[in-house]
């Protein structure tokens, strides 16, 4: 029974052409070398078919009289992967499903089984050319006895070396081949498509029907998918009814990228509940399929950002003058000065809330609002009664509803402000 290696070792063919050494220390030394690649090579499979003859006159033409150690340069034969046409190698497809098994998925069943059928044309001894291997061997004597050993690291390079040229002719096999290039041509597809939508669920949502064709003249490919209309429809519904009822404060107009990020779920939710398909062919060029899906979704995407920056974003307005801004026309005078000198945060918004007790936890009821200007002084009027003080400051003025917004800095009074008839009051922001 013919005895068969592993891959590696398979494509590696021995021929041991060590003959008539004598007693000198060439000899002895080209006998410690042999000895060392026969050794390694029943452990490491890779080295076990090289083809060693010639060490002989290799070994005479780097040798040094009188030297006790030495490392010498050995060139190996070697199978040259690269000369075997790759049509010569015969092997079965694994079996594929054209929308769910992945080009990856693919190439590894297939280079595994592609690997074995190189075993078995290499074991059949065709006539392949070979290439040279070069390898470093130290030699050392030890009472009078030469030996030889290859470091891990230099095998490692070899093996290296033939790995290399395996996986190469594997995958030269393997695209030519033609269900790895349909495979090849929906990945691609998908990936144009992915790259146009960004929509992860609707390119899986893609279906393949039908690939004719091959890769020389051509694919013809059938498929059908999600009506693009239906899924970002629904999608931006479902999006703007989540901004009508979120109290959320927008400041700062939306980018298209954050609406998708944000709409990613929708989308998703969309694809799985659209129930209308449709069907196109294309010849062997998606790029029309996909401009069509990218530019439906382009639209219902720009429409609906548009629509939601004029909706829900509170533009920045110009700050007010000192002013009251609400109530403060009866009642006792106060003159409030806002005396700080800051330049991002000195201007002030103030509300004056009357409470019923004297609890400054007391929400109260809004009395007075006002805009002061850093440095400037206003004049209000408060009715008698006890009241608490929230100020507000910040650098973007929204308006006096949403005032300084989410980066607004507000404070309330800890003391109370009791308002008595008949006096006029000071206060100093």
């Amino acid at each position: 029974m013919k005895k068969k290696f592993r891959l590696v070792a398979s494509l590696l063919f021995i021929i041991i052409g060590f003959t008539g050494c004598t007693s000198t220390p060439q000899s002895k030394q080209t006998r410690a070398i042999v000895e060392e690649i026969k050794s390694v090579s029943e452990g490491k499979s890779a080295l076990a078919h090289l083809k060693y003859g010639g060490i002989k006159k290799q070994v005479e033409e780097q040798y040094k009289e009188g030297e006790e150690k030495a490392t010498y340069k050995i060139s190996l034969d070697r199978l040259d992967l690269s000369t075997v046409p790759a049509k010569e190698i015969t092997v079965e497809e694994p079996e594929y499903d054209i929308n769910t098994t992945s080009l990856e998925q693919h190439q590894k069943q297939y280079l595994k089984k592609i690997k074995a059928a190189l075993n078995d044309y290499l074991e059949e001894a065709k006539d392949i050319e070979r290439v040279k291997q070069d390898i470093k061997i130290s030699v050392q004597k030890s009472n009078d006895e030469w030996k030889a050993s290859i470091t891990p690291a230099e095998i490692a390079v070899v093996i290296s070396d033939i790995d290399k040229e395996i996986e190469a002719k594997a995958q030269e096999v393997m695209e030519t081949r033609d269900g790895y290039l349909k495979l090849e041509h929906v990945e691609e597809m998908r990936e144009q498509l992915l790259a146009a939508v960004e929509d992860k669920s609707f390119v899986e949502a893609v279906h393949i029907e039908d690939i004719q064709g091959n890769a020389k003249d051509g694919y013809s490919v059938t498929l059908s998918y999600p009506d693009p209309n239906e899924v970002y429809e629904k999608a931006v519904n479902t999006s703007y009814e989540a901004f009508k009822a979120s109290d959320d404060l927008n400041t700062k107009e939306f980018e298209l990228s954050e609406l998708t990020s944000e709409m990613r779920k929708d989308i998703e939710e969309a694809v799985k509940s659209t129930d209308k398909k449709l069907t196109t062919t294309y010849k062997d060029d998606s790029s029309e399929f996909v401009k069509e899906i990218a530019d439906v979704r382009q639209k219902a995407l720009a429409e609906y950002l548009q629509k939601v920056n004029d909706e829900f974003i509170t533009p920045v307005v110009e700050k007010p003058a000192t002013s009251i801004l609400s109530g403060g026309n009866t009642g006792q005078n106060i003159k409030i000065s806002n005396t700080t000198d800051l330049l991002l945060f000195g201007d002030a918004y103030i509300a004056f809330y009357k409470i019923p007790g004297t609890d400054l936890e007391d929400e109260g009821t809004l009395a007075l609002t006002a805009f002061i200007r850093a440095g400037e002084t206003l004049n209000v009027r408060l009715p008698i009664g006890n009241y608490k003080l929230v100020e507000e400051r910040g650098v973007t003025w929204y308006g006096a509803e949403v005032r300084y917004g989410p980066l607004g800095v507000s404070q309330t009074s800890k003391t109370l402000f009791d308002i008595r008839g008949n006096y006029t009051y000071t206060l100093e922001l």
